[in-house]
């Protein structure tokens, strides 16, 4: 498949994805549930938000955790509920302010993007959401030893084909790839040539954060128990059990762009 057909389907597969996931997982969209633990529905007009109850769905279980190595939209669905990208795409798959203050500030050739982060992030467990987090998630995209399967969506910046490609681990090459933090709130990503849809990449999966205070290198294997791991989307997974379910719960450092927070009390996949 051609690099252009990839970019259309993974365009609709964002699409197709929010959808999906539009009433849990917050931004712009609106929740549905069923008010409770009750068999009777609450009564609402079509698009209101519940306030309160549990939701309960039927869903595919993800294969992965992982959203530096997902490529499967039972997996991805899931993620974007946990964590949240510097930027969300709406309904247009155009992007919003998510985890940053600002739209980058791009160089005049195009190459150079400089992300500030916004105010006062924290993860799930509270601890600050930095600018190395970021890094280090792109970065782990990038590596031979989680193996990504969307890694080709992240060719265009400096080194990460090298190191995805690389025979070995090699941490010079991981050191070598494009991306850094400046400093605590501020990120810096060089491309090998300037790429017009990059802001769009930003708001996509496989440059989620990773909470590296939680990790020694961004080759750890990433857990599928949920006090292994913080989150910064708006709900923090709060039960994971291989071939029973998962449950959701809000996460009480979300940093609600837009204004707009979680309103059930909790989502139970089966």
């Amino acid at each position: 498949m051609s690099l252009s057909k990839h970019w259309k389907f993974l365009l609709l597969t964002v699409a197709a994805l929010t959808a999906l996931f539009a009433f849990a997982a917050c931004g712009d969209d609106d929740e549905e549930g069923d008010g409770g633990e009750s068999a009777t529905p609450t009564e609402a007009p079509a698009g209101a938000r519940i306030d309160g109850g549990t939701l309960r769905i039927q869903a595919s279980e993800p294969a992965s955790l992982d959203p530096h190595f997902s490529s499967f939209a039972s997996d991805i669905h899931l993620q974007r509920a946990i964590w949240r990208g510097l930027y969300s795409l709406d309904g247009q798959n155009e992007p919003q302010l998510s985890m940053a203050a600002d739209f980058p500030d791009i160089s005049e050739d195009g190459t150079v993007y400089t992300i500030t982060l916004a105010d006062g992030l924290l993860w799930s467990d509270g601890e600050p959401l930095v600018a190395k987090d970021f890094e280090w998630g792109i970065k782990r995209t990038c590596n031979n030893l989680v193996a990504g399967e969307y890694q080709y969506v992240l060719t265009g910046v400096v080194g990460c084909d090298a190191h995805y490609g690389a025979a070995a681990f090699d941490q010079a090459l991981e050191d070598a790839i494009g991306v850094k933090a400046v400093d605590a709130t501020t990120l810096e990503i060089t491309l090998a040539q300037a790429q017009p849809t990059f802001t769009i990449i930003l708001a996509l999966w496989m440059t989620f954060p990773m909470p590296s205070h939680l990790f020694t290198a961004t080759g750890d294997a990433w857990p599928t128990d949920p006090a292994l791991l913080a989150y910064n989307g708006p709900y923090s997974l709060e039960t994971f059990t291989p071939g029973q379910g998962h449950s959701l719960v809000p996460n009480p450092n979300w940093s609600a762009p837009q204004g707009v927070s979680p309103t059930l009390d909790k989502i139970v996949a089966t």
